[in-house]
Formats: structure tokens, sequence, C-alpha cells
């Protein structure tokens, strides 16, 4: 889980932000609607991404995490 944000964090340089709009969570289960806006470093692609994230929680540690992205192909494209 963390290797794949450290990746996103590394191919921006750091310029990446996440705008939360809304949380929803219990004890078995969270999710989060964010904006997420990024630019990368050797080319200066952009990305601007409605995201939907769903965490699944056992013993009060994220076991499993599913992203849901409103552009699958540039989300893509910009991770590449």
């Amino acid at each position: 889980v963390l290797a794949s944000y450290g990746y996103v964090i590394e191919c921006t340089g750091g310029d990446h932000h996440l705008d939360v709009g809304n949380v929803l969570a219990n004890d078995a289960i969270a999710a989060s609607y964010h904006q997420e806006r990024a630019t990368r470093a050797r080319d200066s692609a952009t990305l601007d991404a409605e995201m939907l994230v769903r965490w699944r929680v056992e013993d009060g540690r994220v076991i499993e995490i599913w992203d849901y992205a409103n552009d699958v192909p540039g989300l893509n494209a910009f991770l590449t």
C-alpha cells in the first residue's frame, strides 16, 4: 500500500495534492472521495482525477485498498 503511494510521490517529485471531499468509516471498512491533482516531474504531464478509495480494515490495520478513478486510461497514462 505505502509503496504505491510512494511511487506516485516519486513520479511527481512531491507535486501531488489530494482534496478530500467525503469520508465514511466503521470498524471494518472506510471509504473516501477526493480530487487528486499532480504534475509528473519528468515531462510536466498533469493528472486531475476524481477518486473513490475503499479500505478494508482488520485488527486496526488496513489490509486491502481499492481505488476507483473517473478516468482510468488517463491515470494509467500518467503513472507509466
